[in-house]
């Protein structure tokens, strides 16, 4: 993380409380487990002290 920070740091200037994502650790994605979305499967993601995103996958 701190090398995808420094990266960011060269053509941005970063400000204290900037929330910076690295995205899905290896093996951590459904893809690249076979897994895919179905109709009625329900996704969330939460992130402490910022909020909830809901999506419910339908046909």
């Amino acid at each position: 993380m701190a090398e995808a920070i420094a990266h960011a740091s060269r053509s941005e200037q970063l400000f204290p409380g900037e929330l910076l994502s690295s995205g899905t650790l290896p093996g951590g994605s459904g893809m690249e487990l076979g897994r895919w979305p179905a109709p009625g499967d329900e996704l969330r993601l939460e992130i402490d002290g910022i909020g909830v995103i809901e999506h419910r996958i339908e046909q």
